[in-house]
């Protein structure tokens, strides 16, 4: 796909993107709970371009690798609640500051075509790094414009790019962008064939940009994995991620489970997805 046509797709989303992926979690990392032990490495994508990848590892051994795709302009550090929560259950979690990142030392534009097709290469450099350092079984997670980049990973929207990881097994997406004109049409994600699980609110709107909260089911709806679920949690919004009521909490105990079935074959996961949520949640689900 040439430049120019990519920035007329993409031009209608990434205007607003930095309105839909506010931050999220902005306490140090030491208030946080229990710190994941992290450390920093310095990754090249194949166009030669260096990025660093900050890896949160579990106490002991790892068990299974997760990718993780921050939001637009935002940077790994922000979801350290959340990366805790999977360090805690025995999965490394590798996450690219990515070039549109405020973090970067000059960050691309949303509106440049470069950004996107940077986060494509980030992410498939680290997932290279995963099955190299670890050789574990490997999903992808990303949050809002993040979740975007995790589900072509696993397999959607073949028709924009190629940006397939080879020996990813499960998407978790925490709030997506939705819809997206011309980028992301009706079909955008029959080609995502990895066990996939959607967490989002009945309030989950991007200010500008998605106003039907509806819309973000989309994936859940297309997608032709073995197992897909989506939860919605009643009040939740787009940083629903972040929040601290009952109902996110619980929601994000869900995601964590799906992980944990789907890469750890864990059975009293599987169990958890197979029963009524608490009141205020929804769990969707679409078994073939």
């Amino acid at each position: 796909m040439k430049p120019s046509t990519l920035y007329r797709l993409l031009f209608p989303f990434l205007a607003v993107a930095t309105v839909g992926c506010a931050s999220v979690d902005e306490r140090p990392a030491a208030t946080v709970g229990t710190s994941a032990m992290a450390r920093n490495v310095t990754l090249s994508t194949s166009t030669g371009q260096e990025f660093e990848v900050s890896v949160y590892a579990p106490q002991a051994a790892p068990r299974a690798a997760i990718l993780f795709s921050h939001g637009g302009g935002s940077w790994p550090e922000q979801y350290r609640a959340f990366v805790n929560s999977l360090t805690a259950e025995g999965f490394v979690v590798l996450a690219p500051t990515h070039a549109d990142s405020v973090k970067r030392t000059n960050p691309i534009a949303f509106n440049k075509p470069e950004a996107f097709q940077a986060r494509i290469l980030e992410l498939q450099a680290a997932g290279a790094y995963a099955k190299k350092s670890f050789n574990l079984p490997m999903g992808a997670v990303g949050h809002s414009y993040g979740s975007l980049f995790a589900a072509m990973a696993g397999g959607a929207l073949q028709n924009v790019a190629p940006a397939r990881i080879p020996g990813l097994s499960a998407v978790l997406a925490l709030s997506t962008p939705g819809i997206i004109p011309g980028l992301v049409p009706p079909g955008a994600y029959r080609t995502l064939d990895v066990p996939y699980m959607l967490v989002t609110g009945g309030n989950d709107r991007i200010p500008g940009f998605l106003t039907n909260p509806a819309d973000h089911l989309m994936a859940y709806n297309e997608g032709s994995g073995s197992n897909q679920f989506a939860v919605i949690v009643e009040n939740g919004d787009h940083e629903l991620i972040a929040s601290a009521t009952p109902e996110a909490s619980a929601a994000r105990q869900l995601a964590v489970a799906f992980l944990k079935a789907e890469l750890l074959r864990h059975p009293a996961s599987r169990s958890m997805l197979s029963q009524n949520p608490p009141a205020g949640v929804q769990l969707l689900r679409r078994r073939k």
